[in-house]
């Protein structure tokens, strides 16, 4: 598969994901078919940045367009708090939070990341830490900034896989150790997300033959278009 094919693979499991979440409600037994097919999403777009750090001819205007749009996505969720009541936002000391769903401040967090290895190789190592202190903060918190760094740093695509798998166990059991929300327990929907593994271990390193451009338009249109449908139906 190329990068195209990923991309497109990603952006279909994560609206399937996302149409679980805002459209179907969780006493549903198809909730969680939805959300187990959504776990394929993060992990493919997690290692699409790393692929794209590596391989994109401008960097500086890469790490612009993920900051860009993190900062418009977060915009527009704070306008749906404002109106709505319902929280989405990264912002804090807003109440009622039901959810994080600017994943935008992961990738952006994951690309810093892989620039201060890349740049100052082991002498960054400690710049590593208040990234991974603001990873606590984002979306999929200190396993979503890990994978990045791991498919992005590991050279060998079989290391690459088997240190997401680990982490995704990790991510999976932790709330046994940790209670997250009231929650104790092993997270077993996010154990799904090993099955990205299949797909990405197929890519072939080319770009494929379209641009996905309408990506950075889609991501926060289909969100908002989604909570809106779930509020007025």
């Amino acid at each position: 598969m190329n990068r195209m094919e990923l991309k497109i693979l990603a952006l279909i499991t994560m609206t399937i994901d996302h149409i679980g979440v805002f459209i179907i409600t969780s006493q549903s037994e198809f909730y969680l078919y939805f959300r187990m097919i959504g776990r394929l999403a993060f992990p493919i777009f997690a290692f699409m940045i790393a692929e794209g750090y590596y391989h994109t001819k401008n960097k500086r205007n890469y790490f612009l367009r993920l900051l860009g749009l993190a900062f418009i996505f977060e915009a527009l969720l704070y306008a749906i708090y404002l109106i709505y009541g319902y929280n989405m936002t990264h912002i804090p000391f807003t109440e009622n939070r039901v959810a994080l769903v600017n994943i935008m401040w992961t990738m952006v967090l994951g690309f810093l990341g892989l620039f201060v290895i890349d740049k100052y190789h082991k002498k960054g190592i400690p710049l590593l830490i208040p990234l991974l202190a603001l990873s606590y903060f984002s979306s999929y918190s200190f396993y979503g900034f890990g994978i990045i760094l791991a498919f992005g740093l590991l050279k060998d695509m079989r290391k690459k896989e088997l240190a997401f798998i680990g982490l995704t166990i990790l991510y999976c059991i932790m709330p046994l150790i940790i209670p997250q929300g009231g929650f104790r327990g092993i997270n077993y929907i996010q154990l799904f997300a090993v099955t990205s593994v299949v797909f990405i271990h197929e890519y072939n390193g080319l770009p494929g033959k379209y641009k996905l451009r309408f990506f950075y338009v889609y991501y926060p249109l289909h969100i908002i278009v989604l909570f809106l449908l779930s509020y007025y139906l």
